[in-house]
């Protein structure tokens, strides 16, 4: 076949093969291609809420840390608050328990006291009958030494338990502030663990 004869029929090749790739296209439907289209479509907007997501995910787990970092604070002032509490009511125990020793030992020496002079009393009595007035003279002397120092002894007793009664009111108030700060102690550290169970969840 020479070079002539080529291009003659050259064109209706081009023609058999057109026809032949149209045929090829038109096999591939519309409804599959509008099909593949809305997957397409799906998936990048499935794509941009998994990234909408995970954008949020982070931002929720970076709240929860901070939420974790300063309960952990508030924590740690109530331990602050427990410890400091709980050394007052040693130190107010310790008070209370050292008024008590004084104020055992200045009602046993009233009572020694108080039994020597009514003894020396008793002698007295006996020897106001027998003796001038100068034992009388001293008789109301000791009497009236004796009864100042019942007083100033009834005073400093009574001063202690005041002092004893005011201690331990002191120590209750304490108690209950102890026991309130421990409370909430115990409910952040249960609001920490709930918020890392949170947080691990994420």
């Amino acid at each position: 076949m020479n070079a002539w004869n080529i291009i003659k029929i050259l064109p209706v090749l081009l023609l058999v093969f057109l026809i032949g790739f149209g045929r090829a296209v038109a096999q591939v439907p519309e409804k599959s291609i509008d099909a593949l289209r809305e997957r397409i479509s799906l998936t990048d907007q499935l794509l941009a809420e998994t990234h909408n997501q995970r954008e949020k995910s982070l931002i929720e787990l970076g709240l929860l840390n901070r939420q974790i970092r300063l309960r952990e604070q508030l924590l740690k002032h109530y331990n602050q608050r427990i410890a400091e509490a709980a050394r007052q009511i040693e130190t107010l125990n310790e008070s209370i328990c050292q008024l008590q020793q004084d104020r055992q030992r200045m009602v046993r020496q009233y009572s020694r006291a108080a039994q020597a002079a009514y003894q020396n009393q008793d002698n007295l009595n006996f020897w106001l009958a027998l003796l001038s007035s100068h034992n009388l003279v001293e008789a109301y002397y000791r009497s009236q030494y004796f009864a100042q120092f019942s007083r100033f002894r009834r005073k400093q007793i009574e001063a202690i338990r005041q002092s004893e009664a005011l201690l331990r009111q002191q120590s209750a108030e304490l108690t209950r502030y102890l026991q309130e700060n421990e409370r909430l102690r115990d409910q952040k550290q249960q609001e920490i663990r709930q918020l890392e169970i949170a947080r691990v969840d994420q």
